[in-house]
């Protein structure tokens, strides 16, 4: 996972290839020191590679360096909090119960950044000592660039949130084992259902987990109502063959096959596929007032009215920045008498925009300007 970027042109003279250099970082980053003399920050990373090469490295090598050391610490701190959790999985392997499960998965859901680890665990937890290492001391002791870096704004969530994944699926797989084959087969089809759902981008099915399910009692009966709320408005056919194999094996269930056990996994798998609150609060960010939007998935008609009564509110700021983890929606208008002269920054993998969509920040129409 650590392999280097490539880039043309930065420490490609031998022996010093972009390969060999991030090999170093790696090197350096995970070797064991003292503390009390010797830190492994971004700058002293800097400076070790300088008195590799025998020289002070450009702009644009640092640059370079920097994304590597994000990535290698980002690495570490994945590799032995994941490992350190599972050691701990294993130990609890014979007396595995509901009650151990529910306060694990509990905890992981509190938790949304590397700052959560602190802030919302509890001293005595052991989901915070197994994320507790050296290389959480690099990321907490170095927000600026872990945190208020705009082009680490995707990279450093998603190694938290592949961690919280991995560790939700390695919990859930234990809760298998006492499972009928019968009852595997249907959490496998709900959540093959659920996934092509998420991934078919069929924004109803966030509202239908909320609003229908995790509140009410779980049986055959809200399983069904799963399938009979959600539309099907792309005519898919791979989503058709889902969701009918869902519905037959929900049919073919026994009344004894509901179990506190199943039932308890099936709220589980559900929630899996919650998005987490998008986050919405005015910060001030090189002495000005901007309006930040950081969710996974942001849709910026759910946000709208929102950031309407912020900014009335808040008559300085200047900017709008959303980041979305996986996508950002751009599904409504945004009209010039709310928004005139409004900076807009977005930050995502995907952005998805809907049709004749107009963001009119300007104050004038483009149709308006002259030729």
């Amino acid at each position: 996972m650590a392999a280097a970027d490539a880039s043309p042109g930065v420490m490609t003279s031998r022996p010093y290839s972009e390969q060999h250099v991030a090999d170093k970082i790696k090197e350096w980053v995970t070797q064991q020191t003292n503390a009390e003399t010797q830190t492994h920050f971004f700058k002293d990373a800097v400076n070790h590679i300088e008195s590799i090469v025998g020289r002070q490295i450009s702009c644009l090598e640092t640059t370079w360096v920097e994304r590597q050391y994000v990535k290698i610490v980002l690495e570490m701190w994945l590799r032995a909090s994941f490992e350190k959790a599972l050691a701990d999985l294993e130990e609890k392997s014979s007396d595995f119960n509901s009650e151990i499960i529910s306060e694990l998965l509990h905890q992981l859901k509190l938790i949304n950044s590397f700052e959560d680890i602190r802030l919302k665990l509890p001293a005595e937890s052991k989901l915070r000592d197994c994320c507790e290492c050296r290389y959480l001391q690099l990321i907490l002791g170095q927000t600026s660039l872990f945190k208020n870096t705009p082009r680490f704004a995707i990279l450093v969530p998603s190694y938290f949130q592949h961690f919280k994944t991995s560790l939700t699926d390695k919990i859930l797989s234990r809760c298998r084992n006492d499972l009928t084959q019968d009852q595997i087969n249907f959490i496998s089809a709900l959540n093959e259902f659920l996934a092509d759902a998420i991934n078919q981008n069929h924004t109803n099915l966030q509202d239908i987990l909320e609003e229908n399910f995790l509140e009410n009692e779980i049986g055959k009966g809200s399983m069904e109502k799963i399938v009979d709320l959600f539309k099907m408005d792309n005519g898919d056919t791979t989503t058709d063959i889902l969701r009918d194999r869902f519905k037959l094996l929900n049919a073919s269930l026994s009344d004894d096959s509901w179990t506190l056990e199943l039932k308890f996994l099936i709220k589980e798998t559900c929630e899996t596929f919650l998005l987490p609150k998008t986050v919405i609060d005015v910060q001030n960010e090189d002495g000005k007032e901007i309006i930040s939007i950081k969710g996974v998935a942001v849709f910026v008609s759910k946000i709208l009215q929102e950031l309407i009564d912020l900014k009335s509110q808040n008559s300085n700021v200047q900017e709008i920045k959303i980041v979305g983890l996986l996508s950002v929606h751009v599904d409504c208008d945004l009209e010039s008498k709310d928004w005139h002269g409004m900076n807009v920054g977005i930050v995502t993998d995907k952005l998805y925009v809907d049709k004749e969509v107009r963001w009119d920040v300007s104050g004038q129409h483009g149709n308006d300007q002259p030729e």
